[in-house]
């Protein structure tokens, strides 16, 4: 008969549901949320930090890097279709955010070295 494999609800062993152990369960899972919560602190962290900036300062440059190689998208899209626009627009952005990265790996050398220096 099929429903010889169904385990009927009577048939489950009763949990525990005394003040104790709903203590040990409810600080088993404040101790999971912790621990969660710290990982999702570090997932969003830890990029910026080894960049030697905070969450928000890292969004924001990111947020306006982005920005600007949408508009050199724009415009050599636009670029391609009429080749008469844009002619120096989006080499003169590529250079500026060759020297932008640039400046910012240097700083970030000179951070770490810093760092290196403080703590010795």
């Amino acid at each position: 008969m099929l429903t010889s494999n169904v385990i009927l609800m009577s048939q489950l062993p009763e949990q525990e549901n005394t003040p104790a152990h709903r203590s040990l369960a409810g600080r088993a899972t404040l101790r999971l949320l912790a621990r969660f919560r710290r990982s999702l602190y570090q997932l969003f962290t830890d990029h910026p930090h080894g960049a030697g900036e905070s969450y928000l300062v890292h969004a924001w440059f990111t947020t306006v890097i982005s920005f600007r190689f949408f508009t050199c998208a724009v415009a050599l899209f636009l670029h391609g279709i009429f080749p008469f626009l844009f002619t120096t627009y989006v080499s003169a952005q590529t250079r500026k955010l060759y020297r932008l990265f640039r400046l910012r790996s240097h700083r970030m050398v000179l951070k770490k070295q810093a760092a290196l220096t403080d703590s010795e």
